[in-house]
């Protein structure tokens, strides 16, 4: 009855039945506007955010991997709960994979309450098993539903085919002058035949998809927020790995320069990424990416520096991920800080749930 009832609200937003004591309602309509105890909002050829205290740094807390679903639901919203309060980031980045179940929209709901009580923005990039198994949404119809929560930042192109969501946000001086951009991207599921040949891979295996080079393009304006503008330090954040993940992990562990974390997945490479290499990589060093923040491999959670690039697998976070049945890794849930100054430098550590590991700095 419960599911049955969550699949009439999944489709209406609002359910009465009486006679039986049952009320189940939809939550309040999003406000207009996004609200934010500690940002300025603007929106115009993209996403401005500026603090409202003057020199501050900016801190924004990754998540990723979360997987909510039914079960273990209020302990998992619980989790993200205690993060906030123990990073008390400006804006929160969920690297994909956020509602895994055949029903999705109540659990985005109380996400999106989590957020609003601690009066904090939250932004998402799709992961390959976001509407997966959702019975009325496909990826667009996901990111569309999002984009109408009032704390939650995304833009979904009414024209966009195969990926939704890419977008930069520039964070701002006191002026409105953007220093720094923050890329989001979506990363896609699984490689289709017609990209795979295109660089070179003929395998019947069902692999993981890679950034299309269309969306390469987009990406190289984005981090210019007018087309006048030099390239804006920046970082990006999408859920699959790019192939220089293990290229960068065994130089790094062979020159004992792995800043953090390890690699731990039972992967060609100990990497669950894309067969191919569509020049994602290539173009974040040309633009003057200072780093790369991902998901998608639960047990990974390796930093490294490859060719003058962060490269950093963001903390799981929730015991909802694959890898919480392992108590020794269930430790390392959590999630990722990623600091930015003024200047245009950042500060990249871990947050732990674990109390008595406490932060790791990296």
């Amino acid at each position: 009855m419960e599911e049955l009832l969550e699949a009439l609200f999944e489709l209406t937003g609002e359910l009465v039945i009486e006679g039986i004591g049952i009320v189940v309602r939809g939550f309040p309509a999003p406000k207009s506007g996004k609200v934010s105890k500690r940002l300025q909002y603007i929106e115009r050829n993209g996403l401005f955010l500026s603090k409202t205290e003057e020199g501050e740094r900016f801190r924004i807390l990754q998540l990723t991997d979360t997987h909510l679903r039914t079960r273990g639901l209020k302990k998992a919203l619980a989790e993200i709960d205690a993060l906030l309060k123990k990073a008390m980031p400006d804006l929160v980045v969920i690297t994909g994979d956020v509602v895994t179940c055949r029903l999705i929209r109540r659990k985005l709901d109380l996400l999106n309450r989590v957020f609003a009580d601690h009066g904090v923005l939250w932004t998402l990039t799709l992961g390959n098993h976001d509407a997966e198994q959702a019975m009325f949404f496909d990826r667009k119809e996901f990111l569309e539903y999002c984009a109408r929560l009032d704390h939650c930042l995304v833009r979904v192109d009414a024209d966009a085919e195969h990926r939704y969501g890419d977008m930069p946000i520039y964070l701002c001086d006191a002026t409105g002058k953007p220093y720094f951009a923050l890329i989001l991207l979506d990363s896609g599921d699984y490689l289709s035949r017609e990209l795979g040949e295109q660089f070179g891979y003929f395998g019947k295996k069902k692999v993981y998809d890679a950034i299309l080079p269309e969306q390469i393009e987009r990406y190289r304006t984005m981090v210019r927020p007018d087309d006048t503008a030099p390239a804006l330090p920046h970082v990006c954040f999408f859920h699959i790995p790019l192939p220089q993940f293990v290229d960068g992990y065994r130089e790094a562990k062979q020159n004992g320069t792995v800043l953090y974390g390890d690699c731990r997945e039972n992967e060609p490479g100990g990497v669950c990424c894309p067969p191919v290499d569509t020049g994602m990589f290539a173009a974040a060093k040309d633009c003057g990416c200072k780093a790369i923040f991902v998901g998608h491999d639960h047990i990974n959670d390796f930093h490294v520096m490859y060719q003058g690039v962060r490269l950093c697998f963001g903390q799981k976070t929730c015991h909802t991920s694959y890898h919480y049945g392992n108590r020794r890794l269930a430790d390392r849930t959590g999630g990722t800080i990623i600091e930015v100054a003024p200047s245009g430098e950042i500060d990249v550590r871990a947050i732990l749930l674990k109390e008595d590991l406490g932060d790791a700095n990296v």
